[in-house]
């Protein structure tokens, strides 16, 4: 993006010294500015629509609060602005407490009807095979839940179902939501 000329900014929980970003940012000899903070608290960082575009990819399944996530978003986003999506969705397995995988016939209903439905995990857990702070992974019906109630819409959307890879069964998905709806302040 900012090589297309946008201004960027980049926003972590985490330092920029712990996810790479500053080894990033000088190999690309970018101008990208980081702030160290919390997707919660977006509105106190910027104005309210003030971006075209929003990146929130990887990020949804580990917060407690999702659904207030994409509402901070929806506040920084101007009407129509965009969503970059991905992230975990409920697709071919679920998980146990212990992080034990299960690819249970059973569970397929679950995963391919139009109820809203999300698997909650305790945060720390081994999930795919690592670990990870995991809380909230949806099914796909879930997910457009989130963001209508939001005010946006999932305009497209692909669904990256049973590729193996290193860490165990792929289920994520990326897409585009748009903001449809001004929020209140």
């Amino acid at each position: 993006m900012e090589k297309r000329g946008a201004d960027v900014y980049a926003i972590d929980i985490d330092s920029s010294e712990e996810t790479g970003f500053n080894i990033a940012k000088q190999i690309l000899d970018s101008k990208v500015k980081f702030t160290q903070e919390s997707v919660y608290n977006l509105t106190k960082i910027f104005e309210r629509d003030f971006f075209d575009i929003v990146c929130f990819t990887g990020v949804y399944y580990h917060l407690k609060n999702p659904i207030l996530a994409l509402e901070k978003i929806a506040d920084i986003l101007k009407l129509k602005g965009k969503m970059l999506l991905s992230g975990e969705l409920l697709i071919s397995s679920v998980h146990d407490l212990s992080g034990n995988e299960s690819h249970d016939k059973k569970f397929q209903e679950v995963f391919e009807t139009n109820i809203p439905l999300s698997a909650c995990y305790p945060g720390e857990m081994i999930y795919n095979g690592r670990p990870g702070e995991i809380y909230y992974v949806p099914n796909l019906a879930c997910l457009k839940s989130w963001l209508k109630i939001t005010g946006f819409n999932l305009e497209t959307f692909d669904i990256h179902h049973n590729s193996k890879t290193k860490i165990g069964v792929n289920q994520r998905m990326t897409g585009v939501a748009q903001k449809i709806v001004k929020r209140k302040k």
